[in-house]
């Protein structure tokens, strides 16, 4: 990876890419051993990231730059994979009897349809700050501060909000 004289900052980038593919690729392999598919689509957005710097932005150590690109991808997909398998509710807080849909269950549309009424039943008696702040952290999966700056709240006050529709849940769903 000596410099490439002559050759423009994208061919540079694009040659070094060539050279730490393999590393990357062992890099999220590690991380995802059973999903290939996940694993690359990580990999190519790592090079895209890294594609997408600007001409100015020419990064000292293009290796360690790289890897902190990967830290950050990885990070991101993690998160990402935990805002898909959020529930709205725990099964704690629900009464006995009631049963959440998860993928090692066989799909039940009744009990589905059921679930969701209750859900949505116990939702109806939140306030409304309490239920958008419940709503955009549990089921969308948006931290602390990212639900305070979607709803213009502080940090604080969604903190609050949170213990609070959680409390009114499950003294409700009893």
């Amino acid at each position: 990876m000596a410099a490439c004289i002559g050759t423009t900052s994208l061919t540079r980038r694009a040659d070094v890419l060539v050279a730490l593919r393999p590393a990357l690729r062992r890099y999220f392999r590690r991380r995802l051993p059973s999903s290939v598919d996940d694993a690359d689509d990580l990999i190519q957005e790592v090079c895209a990231r890294f594609l997408a710097l600007p001409e100015t932005a020419a990064p000292v150590d293009e290796w360690r730059y790289l890897f902190g690109i990967a830290r950050h991808v990885w990070a991101d997909f993690l998160a990402e994979r935990a805002r898909q398998r959020r529930h709205l509710v725990s099964s704690e807080e629900l009464p006995p009897g009631t049963m959440l849909h998860t993928a090692e269950s066989p799909s039940d549309p009744a009990r589905e349809a059921l679930t969701s009424q209750f859900v949505a039943s116990l939702l109806q008696h939140l306030p409304k700050t309490q239920k958008a702040v419940l709503l955009t952290h549990e089921q969308e999966g948006y931290s602390y501060a990212e639900t305070a700056a979607r709803l213009g709240l502080s940090v604080h006050t969604v903190h609050t909000y949170l213990k609070s529709a959680k409390s009114q849940l499950r003294k409700l769903a009893r």
